[in-house]
This record gives structure tokens, C-alpha cells and sequence, in this order.
């Protein structure tokens, strides 16, 4: 196990001794989580899940912060504050370490924030009434609020026979939390919670009575509709709601019986209005802005669009990578949570800008672990741990709280050497992508060529397991890379490895790729997006002497 960072000595000290033996542990590992060097192989849990008791008063919440609990792995919804301030969900890495909530100033200084060894890929977190903070704790399907001082003081776990243990509470109706991505309180003081893998918006009270909820309705040609994985419902000031409906690529507005549709982005077969509308992929969020258009965020294009009741696109804010949220605020600004900066950013209003007015923090925050090495490690998936790799499952929607995916170096299967690297997924239910990853180095305007060996079994298509309308089926396996910009923007994309399904042998695959100005990191991944098992061995990255740019 390896030892805290400087970063996280100084947090310890901060903690003043509080629980150490519960903190120790989950510190090691989020020192390991985003030191692609080396990284934490976390045991293969049982196929169902544990009971596994909540910590009811777990959490800290140091002052002053420390730089460690200051950086931001992944920002998911941003949401701005009175004064100026910045609450942002922080959904950990991808191997399922680090989520967190914290508060940034104005100047991008971190002034508050919730740490709890349990939380495990926080989507949102928003300021209730009471002063305290709501927050949804995705992967363990619950939703808590802490007081500022950290103590829990509302739990899902609770309601009805959970008995605090994680992700078992049930609501008034008999349902489980499943998945929640989105809970806020509303003007009423109820619970607006958006739980994905449920296809369903609740509306609840404090003790988990059913006010309203909303999965099906009849839609605007008059034909039975239905969400399907929603992200970040919001309730508008007429009643009415309005969802992103990720999966079905959409974002609707429903009445407030959530009987009928009352609009919808792009239009039905975008017929309904004289534009069209522009395809839109994997939205996660939409709110209407103060002149009544409405700030749908475009995942997996990369952007943000301001669109006019009309279906008329007023404006786009372009080269943000995935972002989760983009928040209009007061000044007729848009904020959005930035994973290349690892905070907030800001567009001013007006025309598009040619970049972004601010960033919060503005000086980026040092991560609480070493720098990526400058070569590929352990390639071949030897030695008995997982060094080198990052065993990245934080996107397995369907299983049980604590459970985590079949990842492991398979010591029985081999390209060469004693081991490989298997994925293996055989559940009935879907995940959105397994993978092993680590980040590498790089250096800009050179060549590199990244090639590796991958055996299938069985690989075939998982329904569910891809990112809704539009996207990529989950089904099959393949190499990737990534490179990751140091900068606002969405960093530009490499040439695609083949994708394999079915059952294969051995089979060698290489890419060779340049490396742009301002790009200094890599992002190596083996993925399995399907059904089945995959096995990669012998992953190498080689620096070419070709010194060129592409067509000179």
C-alpha cells in the first residue's frame, strides 16, 4: 500500500486524528487512484451485494481545506451559490476513489467540503433551505443532506426497512432508489430526485412519501411515451418539469401531473418546428434561463445549447469535454464543471466567445498524487498486483452498493509473460464501460504508435450497456486513447482501434497518432462494452522519430 502524498500528510494533520483508522486506508487509495503509475486492485466482491451498514455520522469536513481535498478529479454538476460561490459534485476517478463535494470562493479558493470514505461517484449536490447540503451517492443508490458540520441529518438508507444499510431504503410506493443521479429541494421543501436506472422523477417528502413522480406520460403526436435513463430533473416555477431524457436523446418538458408532454428538444422527428432542431447526444442536463430559453447540455458533442422555445438554437458554447452540467447564471453567464481544468468554467454572455471569460479556481490545484510517468507501465500485465493499471468500473450502473466488477490479471490466460488483463461481464443487467486505464505522458508535436494484443470469448451486444439513441451499441471490445488537454477545451480525437465481438484468438492492434501543441498527457484504455470476457496483454506505447505534422 502506498503512503499518503505530501497533499494528504497535510489533510491528515487537518483531521487532528479523527477516525485515522477508517481514513488511513481510503487516503492510500486515493493517493493510488490518479497515479496511473501504479494503482489499487480492489477485491471481486460477491454477486449480491452485502448488507452493508451506513456510517451515519462518517464525513469530515476539515478547516481550512486542504490542497488535497481541493482537486477536483471529475466535475459533475456545478452549482453556482448566492455571492458568487461554487458547490461542485466531484465524481471521483474512475476506479471508484475520491468522490467528494466541495465549495470554492469566488477566487477559486476551496472553502468548504465533504469528504466521506463512502461516498462512491457523487453526481450532484445543491444548498437546501436548512443551510445544509443534499447530495446524491450515485453507486451506492442513496441520497443523503449533511449539515455543515458534516453530520448526516437525512439518509434514503432510512426509510422504511433500509435500517441504514446502503442503498436498501424503500419509498412510500415500495420503490428503491436505483442509480439517483439528481436530488434537489424544492420551493414546497420536498425532494425532486431523479433516479436513472428506475426510469423514474420522484417527488418526495422527508420521510419518503410519494408526492408525484413521473415515468410515462402521452407525448406531443398524442402517442404513449417514457423516459429512459433521465439525468437532472428541474422543477419550473408554473409546476411543470423539465427532464433531460438521456437515453432517448432528448430533453422534455412534461405538465405537472406528468400526463402530458408540453415540449421537447429536437422535435419529434424534428418536424415540429421550422428549424428542425440539432441532434443532441446523451443530454444530462437543461434549465430555462431568465428570457425563457432553455441551456440543454449536449454531452457527447461536447457543448452546450441555448434553444428558444421555438426550437431555434440562440447560442452554442463548444469544447467542453462531456460536460455534465452547464448552470445559466444571474449575469447571463453559463458555468460548467471543465474535466481538462479539474474545476469551473465560465462563458460570458452574448455571442459565443473564442474561450472562456474565467475559471474557478483560476490557478489549477495541485492533484494530491505524483505525475503520470513518462512511459507505459507494465504492459504486459505481470507481477501479482495491478501496478501500472487502473481498474476503472465507476460506470457499472446496476450493481449493488460496494460490489465491483470482474477486473483482475488472469494468471491462467497469457499472450506472452505469466498474465493478462481480463474484463469480464456476465450479469444480466447492463453497465455503460469497463476498462483498464492508465495516463501517460507525452510529448507535443511528435509521433507515437500505441499497439496491443486482445483475445474475446463470447463478446456480444449487453442492451442497455451503451450511452442511449444515437450512440455506440455495447457490444464488443477494443483499444483506445485519449489525449487530455491541460486547457478548457475538448481535446481532439485519435484514430479509432477496430472493435471485436464474438470469440477471437490472440490478435495484434496499432494505431499511430501525433501529438498536438498543448497536449502533454495520454489516456490508454482497454475497454469491454458488451457481454462476455476479454483478454489484453502486451499493451506498448513507442515514440517514432518522425517529427512532422500531419500533411507536410
Amino acid at each position: 500500500m502506498m503512503l499518503p502524498t505530501t497533499g494528504l500528510l497535510s489533510l491528515i494533520r487537518a483531521l487532528k486524528g479523527k477516525l485515522l483508522s477508517v481514513l488511513t486506508p481510503f487516503l492510500a487509495c486515493l493517493a493510488l487512484s490518479g497515479c496511473i503509475g501504479q494503482s489499487v486492485q480492489a477485491p471481486f466482491a460477491p454477486a449480491v451485494g452485502p448488507k452493508v451498514p451506513a456510517l451515519p455520522h462518517a464525513g469530515f469536513c476539515p478547516h481550512p481545506v486542504p490542497p488535497a481535498l481541493g482537486f477536483i478529479y471529475t466535475p459533475a454538476q456545478v452549482t453556482p451559490e448566492a455571492g458568487g460561490s461554487f458547490l461542485v459534485a466531484d465524481a471521483g476517478a474512475f476506479n471508484r476513489y475520491g468522490s467528494k463535494v466541495v465549495e470554492f470562493s469566488p477566487q477559486g479558493k476551496p472553502i468548504w467540503a465533504y469528504f466521506n470514505p463512502q461516498l462512491d461517484f457523487v453526481h450532484s449536490a445543491y444548498p437546501t433551505t436548512r443551510g445544509n447540503i443534499l447530495i446524491t451517492d450515485t453507486n451506492n443508490n442513496r441520497v443523503i443532506e449533511v449539515n455543515r458540520q458534516c453530520k448526516i441529518v437525512f439518509n434514503t438508507d432510512d426509510l422504511g426497512p433500509g435500517h441504514g444499510f446502503l442503498g436498501r431504503g424503500r419509498l412510500s410506493d415500495g420503490s428503491r432508489l436505483e442509480y439517483p443521479n439528481n436530488a434537489l429541494e424544492i420551493p414546497n421543501g420536498h425532494y425532486l430526485i431523479t433516479s436513472r436506472m428506475n426510469n423514474t422523477v420522484f417527488e418526495i417528502d422527508r420521510h419518503g412519501h410519494v408526492y408525484w413522480k413521473c415515468s410515462r406520460f402521452i407525448n406531443l403526436d398524442g402517442k404513449p411515451d417514457h423516459l429512459l435513463g433521465e439525468h437532472n430533473a428541474q422543477r419550473l416555477a408554473n409546476g411543470d418539469t423539465i427532464i433531460s431524457d438521456s437515453d432517448n436523446a432528448r430533453v422534455v418538458i412534461v405538465n405537472r401531473n406528468c400526463t402530458r408532454e408540453l415540449w421537447q428538444y429536437p422535435a419529434i422527428n424534428n418536424t415540429r418546428n421550422a428549424t428542425g432542431g440539432e441532434k443532441i447526444l446523451w443530454p444530462r442536463d437543461a434549465m430555462q434561463m431568465t428570457n425563457g430559453d432553455i441551456l440543454v447540455d449536449d454531452s457527447l458533442h461536447n457543448r452546450c445549447l441555448e434553444v428558444s422555445r421555438k426550437g431555434v438554437i440562440r447560442r452554442r458554447y463548444y469544447d467542453l469535454p462531456e460536460p455534465y452540467s452547464c448552470w445559466p447564471m444571474p449575469n447571463g453567464g453559463v458555468a460548467s464543471g471543465n474535466a481538462n481544468t479539474h474545476g469551473v468554467t465560465i462563458w460570458g454572455p452574448g455571442v459565443p466567445q473564442a474561450e472562456p471569460i474565467a475559471n474557478v479556481p483560476g490557478k489549477p490545484i495541485v492533484p494530491p498524487f505524483p505525475p503520470p510517468p513518462k512511459h507505459l507501465v507494465n504492459g504486459g500485465f505481470e507481477t501479482g498486483g495491478v501496478l501500472g493499471w487502473q481498474m476503472d468500473d465507476l460506470l457499472t450502473e446496476t450493481l449493488p452498493p460496494t460490489v465491483r466488477a470482474n477486473l483482475a490479471f488472469d494468471s491462467t490466460v497469457a499472450h506472452s509473460g505469466f498474465s493478462s488483463g481480463r474484463i469480464e461481464w456476465e450479469r444480466k443487467t447492463p453497465h455503460a464501460a469497463l476498462f483498464w486505464g492508465q495516463v501517460v505522458r507525452v510529448i507535443p508535436y511528435r509521433w507515437y504508435r500505441l499497439s496491443g494484443w486482445m483475445m474475446t470469448k463470447d463478446v456480444r451486444l449487453c442492451k442497455g450497456c451503451d450511452f442511449g439513441l444515437g450512440t455506440d451499441r455495447g457490444d464488443s471490445a477494443y483499444f483506445a486513447a485519449t489525449l487530455i488537454r491541460a486547457s478548457p477545451w475538448e481535446g481532439p480525437t485519435l484514430p479509432k482501434f477496430p472493435r471485436v465481438k464474438g470469440t477471437t484468438s490472440w490478435h495484434r492492434f496499432s494505431r499511430t497518432f501525433f501529438i498536438p501543441q498543448g497536449v502533454k498527457l495520454l489516456n490508454i484504455q482497454c475497454v469491454l462494452t458488451g457481454k462476455g470476457t476479454a483478454w489484453f496483454d502486451d499493451v506498448k506505447l513507442l515514440e517514432l522519430h518522425r517529427r512532422l505534422q500531419p500533411g507536410t
